[in-house]
């Protein structure tokens, strides 16, 4: 009984219990762009916010392969920007 107790609480208290690594990458990209996407040189800031936006999009149609390769390689092109 206390097991299913806790996990009706779980269900009540919202869907961060069944974050993907979708979602949390999604959360960092969209924190790197807010604090660190304007360091991003050239046309790479945009290649990162259209693979963030491609993310996104993945993620609405449920589509978490393409979520996460996108998040990932938005990742990657921070990263690099940031290294130079």
């Amino acid at each position: 009984m206390k097991y299913l107790a806790a996990f009706i609480v779980t269900l009540t208290l919202g869907s961060s219990a069944f974050a993907t690594e979708c979602d949390d990458s999604i959360k960092q990209l969209e924190n790197i762009d807010k604090t660190d996407g304007q360091a991003l040189a050239g046309g790479k800031v945009d290649e990162f916010r259209e693979l963030l936006d491609q993310a996104k999009q993945a993620q609405k149609a449920g589509d978490e392969e393409l979520c996460n390769a996108s998040a990932q390689r938005a990742l990657q092109i921070y990263k690099v920007g940031r290294s130079k």
